[in-house]
Parts: structure tokens; sequence; C-alpha cells
């Protein structure tokens, strides 16, 4: 338990410092731990408000997740899913699949949805 405990912190911690972008093939092979992980920071990308404009699209995201009671798990099994129907985008960073598997399940923001 402490080597996972570390594992992730090391990871957490290199991903933040040197924005590791992988592969979703590369995403797919960590352990389930690692993939939520990555999934979380993900999140937390999307949900994170850098200018105002982007408070809309953070608040759909987010909004979405909480209705549904998705946890950090099912987006990663739901974007494994996901990806088995898009062969063709495996190569393809996975920041972005994970992204893809949430416009599928929860839309795109609307015009109306713009900034609080």
């Amino acid at each position: 338990m402490r080597f996972l405990i570390m594992a992730l912190l090391t990871l957490g911690t290199a991903a933040h410092a040197q924005a590791i972008f992988l592969t979703y093939d590369q995403w797919e092979k960590l352990p389930t731990a690692l993939r939520e992980v990555y999934v979380a920071g993900v999140v937390d990308g999307l949900s994170t408000v850098t200018v105002p404009e982007g408070a809309g699209t953070a608040k759909h995201y987010n909004d979405c997740i909480v209705k549904l009671k998705m946890n950090l798990g099912l987006i990663a099994e739901g974007t494994k899913k996901f990806m088995e129907m898009h062969p063709d985008l495996r190569g393809r960073p996975a920041p972005n699949r994970i992204v893809a598997y949430l416009i599928t399940v929860c839309g795109v923001p609307t015009p109306s949805e713009g900034p609080v």
C-alpha cells in the first residue's frame, strides 16, 4: 500500500511538473489506480477556470459528473469502452480521448452556459 501511495504521489508530481501527456495506449497500460489518477488530472484540467469564458464549460462538465454520479473509475471504464468503438484513435493523446468520452456522455456546453 505504501508503494502505491508513493507511486501516485510521484506520478502526480511528475505529471504536473513535466506536463506528461500519455497516448491512450500508454494510459491503458497503467495500473487501474494510476489510470484513475490520470483521469483526475484531466478532469481537474477541464474544471480549472483560467479565464471567465471557461467558467461555463467547467460548470457544464462538473455538473454533469455530479448529476450522473460518476467517479474516476467510471470515467476510466467509460473511456475504455468508448475507445473500443474508436480503435483508430488509440495513438492519440489520452486526455483528448477522456474528454471525447465525457462529451459523448455530457454533450458540449451550450452558449447559454457561458461565463457565470
